[in-house]
């Protein structure tokens, strides 16, 4: 029990619990020691602070053995649950001091030898799986919560082996069951509890996991054989939703425990989306009314955990006063694959079986046309940007690459814009002088000596000729003829005929002739609007 120990407030809750778990199986506290650094606690929650009876000091553990021999028999067997920080070397109980499985098994050997029991040790630590290799006994039932390897622990141990073990145990389930469904609840946790291997041993070969080891913990229960039934919580349904995307925004939900399920279905969002944060929701059942926790936990991609205490990124589910916990995460700010698991822990210290499901971050998908503001929407927003560059030359406005930003580009915008196209029409006519009619405009400058610029209109899609003829009536030069699509549009004369020669000064007159131009290309037999303006050329 230090301040510089991270790994105390872990090894305390889950020591405790291995504590209260055993009162419940009937395990009278006359029939218990349990030794604990943190010597004044009121464990069992009775009002007294009787339940540590000493120090977890090498002292403290082999005076217990005086106590052990005195009291275990045929009819009172002896379970050995050790919590701590576990080295390759054994179990540190307190600076230099290491409980090895060499002097555990001296202790175990003379106890069973005495007695004529034989022992269930269970090992919560790291490098739990050397004291399998070493204690592995004829009759003796040796489980580690891990293999020769780490064992993982995120908050306070709420997630760890013991934790869904011991609440297996409480319920009246046997060793073996408690084993199986806890190894396979670790199995399909991501992150560095994937990487945990819990053994359970009961033959004496030193072999764990094995279908004889299974057999001979069929029967095997903790204190009294009686079931209290599941009164842990369920979490009966998890979903994850996008906070943006209003009304249309996606879902997903898993129903199945990790159990059945490791895997859950996903919620594919984009980057941009993704950063503005998840809710995360649970539907919980708790029989007893007492839900002490309720988080998701997200590991984030790449993040294999290095160290015991494996600190993911966690997130408080709040009720809604009902069945319903939720809460929003918002810190998915790169690329990848993030496993939510929501998990439960009452107040008795019962573990509801996790649930999973998965957040796969994507690249942001591209912009579509007109989205101007990259919100994923082109909308009005999008529309009032276009507007203040409407004339100009910005690429990023300029749609249809014509190096104006134009009608040309306004109408690819249209065909894109996802609100009311009326009202957009509305604003464009305001806010981009939209055409609604055939135009020719006076030429300027006019009289000219070099270039004149004539400026005409089209309100749709048209049919154009843009022709100068002399004061004979003679055509000395077609500036425009094709077709042109709706807009403001202009063309400069440089005072030349059409074969490039310089003309004499005088006055000139520009005809204008248009109509409603035919996408299967035919041309109309009838260019409606004419119009015609003067302009003086000067030498």
């Amino acid at each position: 029990d230090s301040p510089r120990d991270i790994f105390w407030p872990t090894s305390n809750y889950l020591a405790n619990l291995a504590y209260t778990t055993f009162q419940q199986r009937r395990l009278l506290k006359e029939k218990i020691v349990y030794l604990n650094d943190r010597q004044e606690q009121d464990v069992d929650r009775d009002g007294f602070q009787e339940d540590v009876d000493g120090g977890a000091t090498m002292d403290g553990i082999g005076g217990a053995w005086d106590w052990v021999k005195e009291r275990v028999n045929a009819d009172n067997p002896l379970y050995v649950y050790l919590v701590g920080k576990g080295t390759p070397m054994g179990l540190e109980v307190s600076p230099g001091e290491v409980l090895t499985a060499t002097q555990l098994g001296t202790w175990l050997d003379e106890v069973e030898s005495s007695t004529g029991t034989q022992a269930t040790l269970i090992v919560e630590a790291a490098h739990a799986g050397n004291f399998i290799r070493d204690l592995s006994s004829q009759g003796r039932k040796v489980i580690g919560s891990t293999g020769p390897g780490l064992a993982f622990y995120q908050a306070e141990g709420y997630m760890s082996f013991s934790q869904y073990f011991l609440t297996d145990l409480y319920q009246g389930k046997s060793l073996q069951e408690a084993f199986l469904h806890t190894n396979k609840i670790l199995r399909n946790l991501p992150g560095g509890f994937r990487d945990q291997r819990p053994g359970l041993e009961a033959e004496g070969n030193v072999i764990a996991n094995q279908p004889g080891d299974y057999l001979l913990t069929m029967d095997a229960f903790i204190g009294a054989p009686f079931e209290l039934g599941d009164l842990s919580p369920q979490i009966k349904a998890g979903s994850l939703s996008s906070v943006a995307g209003g009304a249309g925004k996606r879902v997903v939900t898993q129903t199945a425990p990790i159990s059945e399920d490791g895997f859950g279905p996903r919620l594919k969002l984009a980057k941009p989306l993704a950063q503005q944060g998840v809710e995360i929701s649970a539907r919980i059942d708790d029989a007893e009314g007492n839900l002490k926790v309720v988080r998701a936990m997200i590991i984030p991609p790449e993040s294999d955990s290095l160290s015991s205490l494996t600190g993911y990124p966690e997130v408080e589910l709040a009720s809604d006063g009902g069945n319903k916990w939720s809460g929003v995460y918002s810190d998915f700010l790169e690329e990848g694959v993030y496993p939510v698991i929501i998990y439960a822990i009452d107040g008795a210290g019962n573990a509801a079986e996790p649930l999973r499901t998965t957040v796969l971050v994507e690249p942001p998908p591209p912009l579509p046309t007109g989205d101007f503001n990259g919100d994923g929407l082109v909308d009005f927003a999008d529309f009032f940007m276009f507007a203040d560059q409407f004339g100009g030359s910005d690429p990023a406005y300029d749609l249809d690459g014509s190096g104006q930003v134009d009608f040309g580009d306004f109408f690819l915008f249209a065909d894109a814009f996802g609100g009311p196209l009326g009202k957009l029409l509305e604003l464009a006519e305001e806010m981009l002088v939209l055409p609604t009619s055939y135009e020719l405009g006076v030429p300027y400058p006019n009289p000219f000596n070099s270039e004149v610029v004539v400026r005409y209109t089209l309100p749709g899609e048209s049919a154009v000729e843009l022709v100068v003829y002399n004061e004979l009536g003679q055509v000395v030069r077609r500036l425009v003829e094709g077709h042109q699509g709706m807009g403001h549009h202009r063309v400069m004369w440089d005072g030349r005929d059409g074969d490039g020669r310089q003309l004499a000064t005088g006055m000139y007159v520009v005809r204008m002739r248009a109509g409603e131009w035919r996408s299967d290309g035919s041309r109309p037999t009838d260019l409606r609007f004419q119009k015609v303006q003067k302009v003086v050329f000067l030498k």
